[in-house]
């Protein structure tokens, strides 16, 4: 039995869809406790609890996970993030504890942009289910994360923020192309299909995705305007496909 644990607080810039997410996660030493919760406006603190005896690269990469999937879910980025304080859980345990604050410098705020439709609250369905992907552990690549982030800030297009949702969608369904396609399917039965490069019959996700990651004969602006009006619902699947991950 652990005599003490230590709370790790982060934070970051960000908008955060709900007030509070709690979860138990397996890490390094047994379990530890994680918090996801506003703390202000436009912050975004998460609150690791681990046993004294384990290190705090454990509670950083469990931060770090965390942040992952709350950004994919949400899609909402949490900017500039990193450690804020620790303390000890029971203070009069005697265990050593720092308390200490970062000072944000506001140009972050500008890197921050949140679209319009994702700045109300998550149902209380969605945030259920975002505990039980939390409490999974389940992985999320940087590589992707800093996409999805990037695809979300000033100045980038819809066409990015495609191809960073299609990334992490092919990523979760172990990077097969069809696989995604099969996906698509289920939860879209409606969906358009079209012929690749190749003849081959694809759902028009993975036709816009190729049409702009490589050669292709379809019009730019035409394969734009399509991923413009297809984008809400990509991100939808990704939702879907995170929450799902987890299900019994």
């Amino acid at each position: 039995m652990r005599v003490s644990d230590v709370r790790y607080i982060y934070g970051g810039r960000g908008y955060l869809r709900f007030s509070e997410v709690t979860a138990t996660v397996p890490c390094a030493g047994g379990q530890c406790k994680v918090r996801v919760y506003r703390g202000g406006p436009s912050r975004v603190k998460i609150s690791v609890q681990i046993g004294e005896d384990v290190n705090r690269s454990e509670a950083d990469h469990v931060a770090e996970r965390v942040r992952a999937q709350v950004v994919v879910c949400s899609q909402a980025g949490i900017r500039d993030f990193g450690l804020d304080a620790s303390e000890p859980v029971n203070p009069g345990s005697g265990t050593p504890g720092s308390l200490f604050g970062r000072t944000l410098n506001d140009k972050h705020d500008l890197v921050v942009c949140v679209p319009f439709e994702h700045q109300t609250d998550m149902p209380p369905a969605d945030t259920e289910a975002l505990a039980r992907v939390i409490a999974s552990s389940r992985e999320i690549r940087p590589n992707l994360l800093r996409a999805i982030e990037h695809s979300l800030t000033q100045g980038v297009g819809d066409v990015e923020a495609f191809l960073a949702n299609y990334a992490v969608l092919l990523f979760m369904l172990g990077d097969k192309q069809s696989a995604v396609d099969s996906f698509i399917l289920r939860v879209e039965p409606t969906c358009e299909l079209a012929k690749d490069s190749r003849g081959k019959e694809v759902t028009i996700y993975t036709r816009l995705r190729n049409a702009k990651g490589h050669p292709s004969d379809m019009p730019p602006s035409k394969a734009s305007e399509r991923i413009a009006v297809l984008l809400p619902k990509l991100r939808g699947h990704v939702k879907t496909a995170l929450f799902e991950s987890t299900a019994d």
